[in-house]
Order: structure tokens, then sequence, then C-alpha cells
């Protein structure tokens, strides 16, 4: 049996994981809001214009090395790919990458709700 000290060192192990992965998922969320409000990339943009993956073809250039790009580029054959790569530090691209990834879950889900309607 867990002894009463033992519970809430545990808990308070807990409550570190769930306070840092809070704070890295808040950055994801205020980036996604970001690229909305600033960059204009608004749901109805993103439900006319990203159909095909390219939200998370988008998500997984900036999730990967810079030394990936020339094979990415070529892959998904998006030539003006520069343009729309605005790379940052590891960490930051990483940020951007999930705020992607959920533009695309969102895209997906819009689309699943419209065709059921």
């Amino acid at each position: 049996m867990i002894s009463k000290d033992e519970l809430i060192e545990h808990v308070d192990d807990l409550a570190t994981i769930v306070e840092r992965q809070i704070g890295v998922i808040g950055e994801i969320v205020a980036e996604r809001n970001r690229q909305i409000e600033k960059e204009g990339w608004s749901h109805d943009h993103d439900d006319k214009n990203h159909i095909d993956g390219a939200l998370a073809r988008l998500a997984c250039m900036y999730a990967n090395p810079i030394e990936g790009m020339v094979y990415q580029e070529m892959v998904l054959g998006w030539e003006d790919v520069a343009n729309l790569v605005k790379r940052k530090d590891p960490r930051r691209n990483l940020v951007i990458a999930g705020a992607l990834i959920v533009a695309e879950i969102e895209r997906m889900d819009r689309a699943k709700k419209a065709e059921a309607a």
C-alpha cells in the first residue's frame, strides 16, 4: 500500500507534468489563433483552399529539420515552399507544426460535419 507521503509525491509529479503540457498546448493554441488573426488563415480559407491535406503536409515541413526540406519540396511538388515555410528556431517550428495539425483536424471535422448535414 502507498503511504500518504508517497501519494502526495506522485500527485506533485503528475501536477508538474500536466502543468508543463498545458503550457505547451497553450502555445499551440496561441499560434493557431495568431495564424487566423494575423495571417488571415481563416476556417473559411482552409475549407476552400486546403482540402487535399496541404495543412498536414505543411506541418510536416515545419516539424522536420532543415535537411529534409529539399526532399519534401520534391515529393510534395510545392514550388513556392520557401514562401510558405518561415522557419524559426527548432522548438518554435514544432509549435507552428502543432498549430497546423490542429488546423487540419478542425478542417476535417468541419468537412465531416458538412457531409453529414
